[in-house]
């Protein structure tokens, strides 16, 4: 456990190993042996290592549910090097040893069934439209119409989130933990990429395709398809204006998705699309374009650690380690109402 602690606090704070033995006094190699399990710590080795890291002794040496992991791969497009993917992977291993740790304290049926297993993959479909049919109908939604608050959705469908902070250019990842699907998304991305992301990995798990153009073809007709379009936006668009703004946050997706979705179903012309990327260019949409819709956040961890503090299951400076919160947020937040 020390070691997976050790690479994980390292990581947090963007240090390499020689940085991190530099700052804790030992040798670059002894940090490889611990974090690989070689070698056990002497407690003045955890003290210095912890004060290297600005974190308490009690952190590295915390004890973790052993868990599984399968891992997807990195967008081809992402701009993360191997350190920064690595970075990824230990935030996200972390984030569920932590939720498993407070998930042990409730009955197995407490997570809804997985909706997915790794060998589901592979479905066939005959070009986006009808994969977009197949999907809704798989999560057993509305053929076609704005979708709710995504991550409610899938957490409730039995699909564990990860949000991961801090880490640029990261958009998302995919895989699985004990078996169960998970999706990794960064929170720090307005809700509208971040539905564009829970979107894209989940059909990259559920159809078991690479090619990133089509994954993100068919991710923009589920969330704003072609039969939506042509009832929201009519044949042929003329012109650009406010109402479609509105229309854009309706469906939870970015004035560039609604504009490049309409192109791809020749209501908007290419002319006019170019002219609104330009203009929504120089007020830097392209990458800051104002969130519209409901904030997507999960809730499902939280919940689990709360409910566990108020049962009495763990104490709330257990509840603080977990959450990585202060004991005074967590203590204010179980305080009862009325």
């Amino acid at each position: 456990m020390f070691g997976r602690n050790l690479r994980y606090f390292r990581l947090k704070e963007n240090l390499t190993k020689k940085d991190l033995a530099a700052k804790a006094g030992v040798s670059a190699a002894l940090i490889t042996y611990y974090e690989s399990g070689e070698r056990q710590p002497t407690i003045q080795s955890v003290k210095s290592l912890a004060t290297a890291l600005s974190i308490s002794p009690a952190q590295l040496l915390q004890n973790r549910p052993n868990i599984a992991f399968s891992h997807g791969a990195f967008r081809k497009s992402s701009s993360l090097n191997k350190a920064g993917q690595e970075k990824v992977r230990s935030f996200v291993e972390d984030y569920f040893a932590r939720f498993y740790t407070v998930l042990s304290f409730f009955p197995e049926d407490t997570l809804s069934p997985s909706p997915f297993t790794p060998h589901q993959s592979n479905k066939p479909f005959d070009d986006a439209t009808d994969a977009a049919k197949r999907f809704r109908k798989w999560l057993d939604l509305p053929s076609s119409g704005p979708l709710p608050n995504l991550t409610n959705l899938l957490e409730n469908k039995g699909f564990l989130l990860c949000p991961v902070t801090a880490i640029s250019g990261f958009s998302g990842l995919n895989g699985f933990v004990l078996n169960r699907p998970y999706i990794a998304f960064n929170a720090d991305e307005s809700s509208e990429r971040i539905r564009f992301t829970l979107i894209h990995e989940l059909v990259h798990l559920y159809f078991g395709i690479e090619d990133e153009n089509a994954v993100n073809e068919i991710a923009g007709e589920i969330l704003f398809s072609r039969e939506d379009a042509l009832r929201e936006l009519g044949p042929k668009v003329k012109g650009i204006a406010y109402w479609m703004v509105e229309l854009a946050k309706e469906y939870g997706i970015s004035m560039y998705s609604l504009i490049y979705s309409a192109n791809r179903y020749s209501i908007v012309s290419s002319s006019l699309a170019k002219s609104f990327y330009i203009e929504a260019g120089k007020k830097g949409w392209k990458r800051n374009e104002p969130s519209r819709c409901e904030k997507e956040t999960t809730t499902l961890f939280e919940q689990l650690v709360y409910r566990a503090v108020n049962n009495d299951e763990i104490s709330i400076q257990r509840g603080a380690e977990l959450l990585r919160l202060s004991y005074q947020e967590v203590e204010n937040n179980t305080k009862a109402i009325g």
